[in-house]
């Protein structure tokens, strides 16, 4: 059993970029209801099938729900550690208006 799920809710904010290696990343805005003034940003990641999908109907303003793994990236910028998360996608749904 995996107990590192994450489902999140948002409308992509940026163009999708395909990473050579059959991954394709893109960038949601999440509002919650409680707390609008403090959106979440988060970079989604998909790969193999899900990847190809994602790169015929994810673009700039597509509204979706994701469901992955949450991942945690430490880097160091200016001296400072930074902290980077992402969902590695296992599910992607998406709605074109």
């Amino acid at each position: 059993m995996n107990h590192n799920v994450i489902s999140i809710g948002g409308k992509v904010i940026a163009d999708p970029r395909e990473v050579p290696g059959k991954m394709f990343v893109f960038r949601v805005r999440s509002v919650s209801h409680r707390n609008k003034d403090n959106p979440l940003f988060i970079d989604v990641k998909t790969f193999g099938n899900l990847c190809d999908i994602c790169i015929d109907h994810v673009k700039k303003g597509t509204k979706i729900n994701v469901t992955g793994r949450l991942e945690l990236r430490e880097r160091e910028v200016d001296g400072m550690k930074r902290y980077d998360y992402s969902v590695v996608a296992d599910s992607v749904d998406y709605d074109n208006f």
